[in-house]
């Protein structure tokens, strides 16, 4: 069933629990922003470091691509290079992602109940934590995955053209944020897949839709080809380890 749900405007008590839910996050990840950076997290220091120009060199021996690095970046430009300033960016995003989540259950269940009982698993959940106090991409991964999946659901409900470039877009960044995280959009494209093998109507996105957004999308990741080639050309180092 893909029909809109009527869960209507949020209310001012889903504001006031999304905002407690958001400085009660920010309250558990804080403490560890001073901790010391461990080896990857170097590796960011160290990309940055080189100023932009030597970004994307330095970014490609980490088999990363430099578009999350900008962040820590830029917030070091403004804050010094120190760990709290190497870790702001991903603790604004987790702390975003829980409101992100409390939407996204709000949306899907009708329940503030389970909403919020899901928006405080992101709040307390030890990955999430983790994610928060690092100088690396993956808090980044998780916010810009709830948003894309927001996206692609409503553009199944409503495959508007707006809606449909803002789901490549933000398909496009999450690929750029971190290349495995492709892994969401080959689970989404199986769903459409299956529900239009089931029911040619089961879905107003079809497949000539899919087939339009895929030949975009792929357009927007041709540039990394090139890096994805060299990875791959590396991937017997990671027996090592």
């Amino acid at each position: 069933e893909t029909s809109s749900p009527r869960c209507g405007k949020p209310t001012l008590l889903d504001f006031v629990l999304m905002v407690t839910l958001a400085v009660l996050a920010l309250a558990l990840r804080w403490p560890a922003m001073h901790e010391s950076l461990w080896i990857d997290e170097l590796h960011t220091a160290w990309a940055i470091s080189g100023g932009l120009g030597e970004l994307p060199a330095r970014c490609a021996i980490g088999n990363q691509s430099p578009v999350w690095f900008l962040l820590p970046w830029l917030s070091t430009r403004f804050f010094g290079l120190n760990e709290i300033a190497l870790r702001l960016p991903s603790l604004l995003a987790s702390v975003a992602v829980v409101p992100a989540i409390y939407c996204l259950t709000r949306w899907w269940s009708l329940s503030r109940a389970a909403a919020l009982v899901a928006a405080l698993l992101a709040v307390a959940d030890h990955q999430f934590l983790t994610f928060a106090t690092e100088a690396r991409p993956y808090a980044w991964v998780q916010l810009v995955g709830v948003l894309q999946v927001i996206v692609f659901w409503r553009c199944l409900q409503s495959p508007s053209w707006i809606t449909r470039l803002g789901w490549i877009g933000l398909t496009a960044l999450l690929f750029y944020l971190h290349y495995t995280a492709i892994l969401l959009v080959v689970g989404e494209i199986l769903f459409v897949l299956v529900s239009l093998a089931v029911s040619s109507k089961a879905l107003k996105y079809d497949g000539k839709m899919l087939a339009i957004d895929m030949l975009l999308l792929a357009l927007m990741l041709t540039p990394t080809m090139g890096h994805l080639t060299d990875i791959a050309g590396r991937r017997d180092n990671w027996t090592q380890f």
